[in-house]
């Protein structure tokens, strides 16, 4: 049973790792020594602590609030469920080392709070190690998950048009460097930023097609695949704004373009508010892509490039798998209606043997008034002997049978 003080905290758990998604890569402060890493590590640092001490009362309230808690499970069936978990055995092992590494390190202070410059020591990696497996316990429901999605994506829209900001030289911060050429966005880096973005992509996109198949399931079946085309060719074009017109005009194609979709929304009687929706992701996507091109990082160019074929891949095989449901049946029924006809077509060459050898001939009749049942008749051919049996068979309709005489002997 769910108390008020078990639910509080599960609620700060879920709480505190949205926070770190939205605060870490968003904050960065210009009046500190640093300005990015150690100011972003600090608040990593303070959200992972306040939600281990959540999930230290629940457990706590759990075992000596008073109620009947479940018994727990035994050590070793516990360590045989986490490390069937994909990534538990490689995290644990990742503990052990930086632990040791710790404990015989050369100035082994440095190594645990990590250095001044970026402050990456083994409480940092511990710090995203509790958040990871806080989460592997916490994070059980769709809705879940869907809001873990969208906090990711719609933190990353403010980074990736800061970073095309400062591309077109529109940032109001006075940068020590160059951030026009290769830009840095909220993470100091241009590497980092590049690499933070080819993670929400993924995510990105597949919010667009979820909410593309919906709303084209509306559709008349006729305007499916013009509609389709049609958003993708518009993304198309607002990203070519952005890259080669600038900054403004690239905003102003944005907003034209979602007017656009939401009178063809209205127009073509979809839900207009998901296409709208389904439009801002496209434009979340288009300021990420751009962004990364910004950054003229080989190596994030490289794992999205990577990202891309492994995306058509899987698109391919979708397809084809989706081809396949829709024309299974029809391909099954001709292919069986071909065996069936060779099958025909087998037999009547061998009864059109056997009637050349001659033989023994059988009638299917029908009687008027039999309801249709067929009764076996033999007959004798002509030239028939014992040696050379021959069948023919005679089908006698209805009305043939009325009259006595045979429709087709073969």
């Amino acid at each position: 049973m769910r108390t008020k003080v078990s639910a509080f905290c599960e609620a700060l758990i879920e709480g505190g790792w949205l926070l770190a998604l939205v605060i870490v890569p968003l904050f960065f402060n210009v009046y500190s020594s640093r300005v990015f890493e150690p100011d972003k590590l600090s608040l990593l640092r303070s959200i992972a602590t306040l939600m281990a001490a959540a999930w230290l009362v629940k457990t706590v309230e759990g075992r000596l609030g008073g109620r009947s808690a479940p018994a727990p499970a035994p050590q070793g069936k516990l360590l045989d469920r986490l490390l069937a978990m994909p990534l538990v055995g490689p995290t644990l092992l990742t503990v052990v080392v930086y632990l040791l590494a710790t404990l015989f390190s050369v100035v082994p202070r440095i190594s645990l709070w990590g250095s001044y410059q970026r402050l990456q020591g083994t409480y940092t990696t511990l710090s995203y190690i509790v958040i990871f497996f806080l989460m592997l316990q916490h994070l059980r429901r769709r809705e879940q998950l869907r809001r873990l999605v969208t906090t990711v994506i719609l933190t990353s829209f403010p980074i990736a048009v800061y970073g095309i900001m400062q591309h077109y030289r529109l940032d109001p911060l006075p940068w020590a460097g160059d951030v026009s050429e290769r830009v840095a966005a909220n993470m100091g880096n241009s590497i980092f930023v590049a690499a933070y973005l080819i993670m929400a992509v993924p995510l990105t996109l597949a919010r667009i097609i979820q909410l593309q198949i919906a709303t084209l399931a509306e559709a008349k079946p006729s305007l499916k695949v013009g509609l389709g085309i049609g958003f993708w060719a518009l993304m198309l074009l607002q990203m070519w704004a952005w890259i080669f017109l600038g900054f403004g005009r690239g905003m102003a194609a944005g907003a034209l373009i979602l007017a656009m979709l939401g009178l063809a929304a209205v127009y073509f009687g979809l839900d207009a508010p998901r296409t709208l929706v389904q439009a801002c992701y496209g434009l979340a996507l288009n300021a990420q892509v751009v962004c990364i091109a910004f950054t003229q990082s080989r190596g994030p160019w490289l794992g999205f490039a990577g990202f891309l074929y492994f995306f058509v891949l899987i698109m391919l095989a979708a397809a084809i798998a989706g081809a396949l449901l829709l024309l299974g049946p029809a391909l099954l029924k001709a292919r069986a209606g071909a065996r069936r006809g060779a099958g025909r077509r087998d037999a009547f060459a061998r009864r059109r043997a056997g009637v050349r050898g001659g033989g023994a001939a059988r009638v299917h009749a029908a009687r008027p008034g039999a309801g249709g049942q067929h009764r076996h008749l033999p007959l004798r051919h002509p030239a028939g002997d014992a040696q050379g049996p021959a069948l023919a068979v005679a089908h006698l309709d209805h009305a043939d049978g009325a009259r006595g005489g045979l429709s087709r002997v073969f």
